[in-house]
C-alpha cells in the first residue's frame, strides 16, 4: 500500500492561448485529455512533466524534486494575487497547493483525490488512522469524499460516495490500520523533501513572507 503525494497543474492556469476542452469524458477519451493539459502546460514552457497516470492533471511530488524550474513557476501562479498585492491576510487567502494523496490499494485499486483537494489533507489521512469508531465519518479527499468506520482495531472499512446520487455499486474496501499508518509515514517524508526544494524558490518569491507561506502551501492555514 502506498499514499501517493501529487500536486495538481491545472491546464487553464498555464495556457497563453486557447485550447479547446474535449468534448467526451476522460474514462473515453484519454488520449485527448492528455494532450490538452500537455498541450496548454506547454504554453508556459513546461514541456517535460508526466502526469501520474495519461489523462491525468496530477503530478507525484518526487517527480517535481528534480523540476525546479516547473516549481517555480508554480509557485508563481499559485501566489499571483499575492504577489500583486492583491491579498492582505497570507492565511486567509494563500490556500495549499492543490492535489492531495492517491492511494494505492494494488495495481487495479487506486483512490484519486477529488476536486478541492490539496496537500494539506495529509492530517485528514493521519486522523482516519486513529479512527477506532463502527459508525462512519468523513474523510476528506476533495469532493465527492469518502466514509470510513472501523471494522475492529486492526482494520478500517472506506466506503466512495457520490455528489449528487450514490453510485448502484459504491466500491468498499478494508485497509489495515498498520499498513495506513506506515504508507502516512513515507508520504510525510515525501513532503519534507519536497519542502526542502520549495524553500529556497520561495524565498527568491516572496522572501518577507517565505516561512509562513511554505507551511501554508503544505499544511494549509490551520494552526
Amino acid at each position: 500500500m502506498n499514499l501517493v503525494p501529487v500536486v495538481e497543474f491545472r491546464p487553464t492556469e498555464y495556457q497563453t492561448k486557447h485550447h479547446e476542452m474535449p468534448e467526451n469524458s476522460k474514462a473515453n477519451s484519454l488520449e485527448l485529455w492528455d494532450a490538452y493539459w500537455r498541450n496548454s502546460l506547454a504554453d508556459s514552457g513546461i514541456i517535460t512533466l508526466e502526469p501520474y497516470a495519461n489523462g491525468s492533471w496530477l503530478v507525484e511530488t518526487e517527480i517535481l524534486l528534480n523540476n525546479k524550474k516547473t516549481i517555480e513557476l508554480m509557485l508563481i501562479k499559485h501566489l499571483t494575487n499575492f504577489k500583486s498585492g492583491l491579498i492582505k491576510s497570507i492565511s486567509e487567502e494563500v490556500g495549499a497547493l492543490y492535489g492531495g494523496y492517491i492511494l494505492e490499494i494494488d495495481e487495479k485499486l487506486k483512490i484519486y483525490p477529488e476536486c478541492c483537494g490539496s496537500l494539506k489533507d495529509i492530517q485528514e489521512w493521519k486522523d482516519i488512522s486513529e479512527w477506532e469508531d463502527s459508525q462512519e465519518t468523513t474523510l476528506w479527499i476533495g469532493h465527492p469524499w469518502l466514509m470510513v468506520s472501523a471494522i475492529d482495531e486492526e482494520y478500517l472499512q472506506f466506503r466512495r460516495t457520490a455528489e449528487y446520487r450514490e453510485p448502484p455499486k459504491p466500491v468498499i474496501f478494508q485497509v489495515k490500520k498498520s499498513d495506513l499508518k506506515l504508507a502516512i509515514r513515507i508520504a510525510e517524508d515525501n513532503l519534507f523533501k519536497f519542502q526542502e526544494v520549495i524553500w529556497p524558490i520561495l524565498r527568491n518569491i516572496i522572501p518577507k513572507n517565505a516561512e509562513e507561506v511554505l507551511k501554508i502551501l503544505v499544511y494549509g492555514s490551520e494552526p
